[in-house]
């Protein structure tokens, strides 16, 4: 299995330990929960590095990915020297491998997040390049399930259809209902309403 640790590689270009803004371009990563909207100090922190134009991704984790809390997390990508004027947003909570105690990231699992992220691509249900006009129109607000729906359109029902059926369903016990009371009356048994 394929750590965190290696989407920070990718993020940053160096590993966590080692990494110094000299060595890959000023990039940094962080880890908070899903839902970091919650705190003042956070919320300013986040409005002022968006306007400013440094938030390049937000990586939605699964629950249960770490050892120290069950929160769905997320990755925060920060960039000294952003170009595109949009957040790309990997809504990769869906995607893990239950555990008993811990969930983890399969390499496949890993492998996709990383390909979205270093080729910014855009996938229904998964990611998407949203632009800072439609961001700030959300008043800053970071959250994942905002600009990436999960939900599963609905199957359309017909209605013109359904009666059809229920016509047919309702046609077939009255044929059959006049079935059994010929074999009743047969036998000399009442017959059914």
């Amino acid at each position: 299995m394929k750590s965190i640790g290696q989407l920070s590689e990718v993020v940053t270009g160096s590993t966590p330990s080692t990494a110094r803004p000299e060595y890959y371009g000023g990039d940094r990563h962080f880890v908070s929960p899903a839902d970091i909207s919650d705190d003042r100090f956070i919320e300013k922190t986040k409005t002022t590095l968006l306007k400013d134009g440094h938030i390049d991704t937000v990586i939605g984790l699964p629950a249960n990915l770490f050892y120290s809390t069950g929160i769905p997390v997320c990755i925060l990508v920060l960039k000294k020297c952003k170009k595109p004027d949009d957040v790309l947003f990997i809504n990769a909570s869906e995607f893990f491998e239950k555990g008993k105690r811990q969930n983890q990231l399969s390499e496949d699992h890993i492998a996709n997040i990383i390909n979205t992220y270093q080729f910014r691509k855009e996938e229904p249900r998964y990611s998407r390049r949203v632009e800072m006009a439609e961001i700030e129109k959300n008043d800053f607000n970071l959250n994942i399930s905002r600009y990436i729906s999960t939900a599963i359109d609905e199957v359309e029902i017909s209605l013109a259809a359904n009666h059809e059926k229920l016509l047919e369903i309702a046609s077939a016990i009255k044929t059959a209902t006049k079935n059994h009371n010929g074999f009743l009356q047969e036998l000399g048994l009442p017959e059914l309403p």
